[in-house]
């Protein structure tokens, strides 16, 4: 089962479209690259925002920790360079970085369900 890693757009997004965190599960094997906890836990946020992040915490606890450290797109990016994974987000540009090193992408479509391209 291929490696995939999750952005940390992807996480608060797919709470806000309504979609379980869990369903990134049938794409590939599950890791929460370290520095995507740090920028997570660095964000400002209120109200129901701040509830997200909670939940996304909580959610984190599953799965295994990736050490990946700099700033948390170009490090995705590095790694696509030289390893197969599939990442999860919803930014476009990185995004297109991935493709670009033939990286599958998960990302939401439609604001109610999962895609990979």
């Amino acid at each position: 089962m291929a490696s995939l890693l999750i952005d940390t757009n992807f996480f608060i997004d797919c709470l806000r479209c309504g979609i379980p965190l869990d369903e990134v599960e049938r794409f590939g094997e599950v890791f929460v690259p370290e520095n995507v906890v740090r920028e997570m836990d660095g964000l400002t946020l209120r109200g129901k925002e701040e509830v997200l992040r909670k939940i996304v915490r909580e959610w984190v606890k599953k799965y295994e920790i990736y050490p990946l450290h700099g700033r948390v797109d170009e490090s995705l990016i590095e790694l696509a360079k030289k390893e197969r994974i599939i990442v999860a987000t919803n930014d476009s540009k990185l995004k297109k970085s991935l493709k670009r090193f033939g990286s599958d992408v998960v990302f939401i479509r439609s604001r109610n369900h999962l895609e990979i391209f």
